[in-house]
């Protein structure tokens, strides 16, 4: 008989530290140069952009956008159907 080991699913990435990724390389500027520009550390952005972060504040994301020269913009949307 087969036997079947479960593993557990990996969380998905987190959305806005994909938008954040897609906006850096649209800007063309590295984490080093945002963290520079924002005053914090090089850690402190690297850690913003892992998808694996899902503590994103609307003020570092203010900040962000400003260093970027971009808008921020939240919208809801309706859930899909499981």
């Amino acid at each position: 008989m087969l036997e079947f080991q479960y593993l557990p699913l990996a969380p998905a990435p987190d959305p806005v530290s994909l938008e954040l990724r897609r906006a850096l390389r649209l800007r063309r500027m590295s984490s080093a140069q945002v963290a520079q520009r924002l005053g914090v550390t090089p850690p402190v952005v690297s850690r913003w952009l892992s998808p694996d972060y899902h503590a994103h504040g609307m003020e570092a994301l203010r900040r962000l956008a400003e260093v970027l020269e971009m808008d921020v913009e939240v919208r809801l949307v309706p859930k899909r159907p499981a």
